[in-house]
C-alpha cells in the first residue's frame, strides 16, 4: 500500500549530502616498559552524508549527555558505517577535523535500518 521513500535518494538529488573523510587508525605499543601507544592513520575512506549542527533541543530529547560546543551530527546511509565509525579516530568535514563523541559507554551513535546517526566534536 504505502512505497518505501530512500531518503538518502531524495537528498542526494537536493544536493544536501556532502563528502565526508573518515580516517580509522590502528594503535601499536611502541615501548612495552613504559606502556606508550602510537596511533598510525590509514588512508580516508570517503562517504556521502548529512551534516548538521546539534541543537540544545536535540541532545536533551535524545539524552546524549553532555556534548561540547561545536559538535555536529552526520548521518550515513545504511548500518555499513557503523563499524567504521567505531574504529575512526577522526573524521574530516568541510576541511575541519573532528573526532567521534565517546564517553565512557563508547561511541555515542544510533543505529537505524537505513542509516546511522554519530556525534562528532572538535
Amino acid at each position: 500500500m504505502f512505497n518505501n521513500i530512500n531518503i538518502f535518494e531524495l537528498l542526494k538529488k537536493e544536493g544536501l549530502l556532502e563528502k565526508i573523510k573518515l580516517y580509522p587508525s590502528n594503535e601499536t605499543i611502541d615501548d612495552p616498559y613504559k606502556q606508550s601507544k602510537v596511533s598510525n592513520f590509514l588512508n580516508p575512506i570517503t562517504v556521502d552524508g548529512l551534516v548538521r549542527q546539534v541543537s540544545f533541543g536535540s541532545v536533551q530529547w535524545r539524552h546524549y549527555g553532555t556534548i561540547p560546543q561545536d559538535s555536529l551530527e552526520i548521518m550515513l546511509e545504511g548500518n555499513r558505517w557503523t563499524n567504521l565509525l567505531l574504529i575512526a579516530e577522526k573524521i574530516e568535514v568541510r576541511g575541519n577535523f573532528y573526532k567521534p563523541f565517546r564517553n565512557e559507554s563508547g561511541t555515542k551513535y544510533i543505529q537505524r535500518p537505513e542509516y546511522v546517526i554519530a556525534i562528532i566534536t572538535r
